[in-house]
């Protein structure tokens, strides 16, 4: 947790602050001055948010600013009480989504927007809440999409469920996607089961082959079918089905598949049946005449309620796929807004399809065709080897991948960079046939990290020189004070020196994960013995570290193709942090190994442990375990990320495995080399 210093006002109302703050993702920097809450910085994204400039509300109290913004003050998810609990706990603070209302420009009147709200506070010296970091962020788009989705579904269930018609849909390859509960009342199977299996083996034996080229043929022409069938019940009794089927379409026109509607005919096969048996004794028999006339009466009346039905059946399936063209619309809009568009990559023919937003942004036309060999000469020789890797290891495991890449548009315009996603369709022979993806243009975000690196690497170069400057006088001073006598004063300088030692070695953390993330750290890969750099780093623990028991045990020769000092390095950080976070007088055990063509190496501790909740996210950049056994060591969460990206970049794997109370133990592995 950051711990703000005595003139932070100065530095949040800065130039400097505010050239950096004002593009970043958070929205406020208030002082913690309740019940004022004076707001000493603003962003641009959260001024283009409440529709306010900056000069209206900067060095005003929030609630000044905004004077509906507060809330009841005793209500627990009231703005004031959030920013309350954080003084008190020292603590993030997360609001759910609440409703506020925004003025619009120039109309006076007000319109309800859906906003989240996280409130981050920042320390002084003595440890108390100095300011506050409020993100607020506008999710109004994304709620009211959400609200028209559930409600086109809610009445397209409340439609189809409340029937006892047999409501079904096929998408465009005939696979069936949905059943209502009256298939699962007749047949006795689950909705899942159906939709996962189907029906056609319950199919009377007589009238399966003639419904299934029926059924196919209608796919082939895509036009509308009619058929009947007998089914088998789940009373073990077949029941005619009369089927009616009609196709549905894409709001762009393409063949979405079919909808079909079954009706229960048997009572009418039934009587066809009985009236075929009363026209046979009619030949024979006149005094059955009058019988017979009744009962085709009674029938034919049973017919035209039978028509009667399959008009409203009619109205019905027009009704649904009016729905579904108003869900694949909001579909389409909830893409729109998201700034996210699809792509298609057929892998045996290499066509590539892409929508108009996509086209415009790799710098090509309208109707200009697409392949993939084409799309991959876009993108930057340094990523390509990485984005065939994702596709490949998708097609391997059978999974989804994501990855992040530049390319250069054919139209010659400035670099940009995406996000893509895709997962890969097999065909029936078991084979990769295409990829369906959505991609995002993450150009801004990637060039606002950079200005952050920027930002962090000037300032960590900017501390480096005056700290080796101090740590050469300190030094100076303390041989000084020791030849004098002046143990008091030597003391003191040792202490000094350890933390210009400690701040020197967060300056040199924050620049290595500068240049890790602008690709400038150089991997220096040459053969050695993993076991001799664990007896190194053995001899320099010992010297170094009086306050614990350090216990080192390696196996036999394990060489490796590696840098030598970024190997070094990941292991006196574990070591480091073993140190760290297990008490004084403990063990902490460094062993090397070789299993399966790996060399392993593990650190272990007898510290306080870890829960299960932040094991996975141990190696995530800035991540910092918070309880009250962490809060007074020091660091900035960035060591274990850098572990992790060296051993990564070394084709080897790093974890941990702990309980809390029972201590920790950190792994990474390499490969063996030769």
């Amino acid at each position: 947790m950051e711990v703000a210093r005595p003139d932070n006002d100065l530095l949040y109302s800065s130039k400097e602050f505010y050239t950096f703050f004002q593009h970043s993702p958070r929205s406020l920097v208030l002082k913690a001055d309740a019940p004022r809450f004076t707001i000493l910085a603003v962003s641009d994204t959260y001024l283009n948010l409440v529709h306010r400039n900056r000069a209206e509300i900067l060095g005003k109290g929030l609630f000044e600013a905004f004077p509906g913004s507060a809330g009841d003050p005793s209500e627990m998810n009231s703005v004031y009480s959030s920013f309350i609990r954080v003084i008190k706990t020292a603590k993030p603070d997360e609001l759910p989504i609440f409703k506020y209302e925004i003025e619009v420009a120039g109309t006076g009147r007000k319109e309800t927007h859906y906003w989240t709200n996280v409130n981050e506070p920042l320390l002084n010296d003595a440890g108390e809440v100095a300011y506050i970091i409020n993100t607020t962020t506008n999710i109004t788009g994304q709620v009211r999409q959400q609200q028209a989705v559930e409600e086109s579904e809610r009445r397209f269930r409340l439609m189809a469920e409340g029937t006892n018609i047999c409501i079904a849909m096929a998408d465009e390859t005939s696979n069936a996607i949905y059943f209502n509960q009256a298939w699962s009342k007749l047949t006795g199977r689950s909705v899942e089961k159906l939709v996962a299996y189907g029906w056609l083996d319950l199919a009377h034996p007589e009238d399966k082959d003639q419904y299934l080229k029926l059924y196919l043929g209608a796919f082939e022409v895509k036009g509308p079918f009619h058929g009947e069938l007998r089914i088998l019940n789940k009373e073990g009794n077949y029941r005619w089905l009369l089927v009616d089927g009609t196709a549905r379409w894409h709001s762009d026109g393409s063949f979405a598949g079919f909808v079909s509607v079954s009706i229960d005919i048997t009572e009418q096969k039934e009587q066809q049946t009985y009236l075929s048996k009363l026209y046979d004794e009619l030949v024979t028999s006149n005094l059955e005449l009058a019988a017979a006339n009744e009962e085709l009466r009674q029938a034919q009346e049973y017919l035209v309620l039978t028509n009667e039905q399959l008009t409203e059946s009619e109205a019905i399936l027009k009704e649904v796929n009016q729905q579904l063209t108003e869900s694949q619309q909001i579909l389409q809009l909830t893409m729109d807004s998201s700034g996210m568009s699809t792509w298609q990559a057929d892998l045996a023919t290499g066509q590539l399809i892409l929508p108009e937003r996509m086209k415009r942004i790799h710098g090509i036309g309208a109707e200009m065709s697409m392949t993939l060999s084409k799309s991959f000469e876009m993108i930057d020789p340094a990523h390509r080897d990485s984005v065939n890797q994702h596709i490949n290891e998708a097609i391997r495991t059978q999974t989804s991948f994501v990855t992040e890449y530049k390319i250069y548009p054919m139209d010659g315009s400035a670099a940009k960079w995406l996000r893509a996603s895709g997962v890969i369709q097999f065909g029936d022979d078991g084979q990769p046939a295409y990829i369906l993806g959505t991609v995002q243009d993450i150009t801004e975000q990637k060039q606002n990290e950079q200005r952050k690196n920027d930002f962090i690497s000037m300032v960590s170069h900017e501390l480096k020189t005056p700290l080796t400057s101090m740590k050469s006088y300190i030094q100076v001073l303390q041989g000084r004070a020791t030849k004098g006598g002046d143990e008091l004063a030597a003391g003191m300088l040792d202490k000094a020196n350890k933390q210009v030692v400690r701040m020197t070695t967060l300056i040199n953390g924050f620049l290595n994960l500068s240049k890790l993330e602008s690709a400038q750290i150089q991997i220096d890969y040459k053969l050695f013995d993993l076991t001799e750099l664990i007896k190194e780093a053995e001899e320099d623990v010992l010297t170094q570290i009086s306050s614990h028991k350090v216990v080192f045990t390696a196996a036999g020769k394990a060489m490796v193709n590696a840098d030598q000092d970024k190997i070094a390095q990941v292991i006196q950080n574990l070591v480091s942090n073993a140190v760290k976070y297990s008490p004084l007088g403990s063990t902490v055990s460094i062993s090397c190994f070789t299993r399966d063509g790996l060399v392993l190496v593990s650190v272990k501790d007898e510290g306080m442990g870890i829960s299960e909740a932040d094991l996975p996210k141990l190696f995530e950049r800035y991540y910092r375990t918070e309880n009250a056994g962490t809060r007074h060591i020091s660091g900035f969460g960035i060591g274990l990320y850098l572990c992790c990206e060296i051993v990564k970049r070394h084709e080897g794997q790093i974890w941990a495995e702990s309980e809390l109370g029972k201590g920790s133990t950190f792994y990474f592995s390499l490969p063996v080399a030769g």
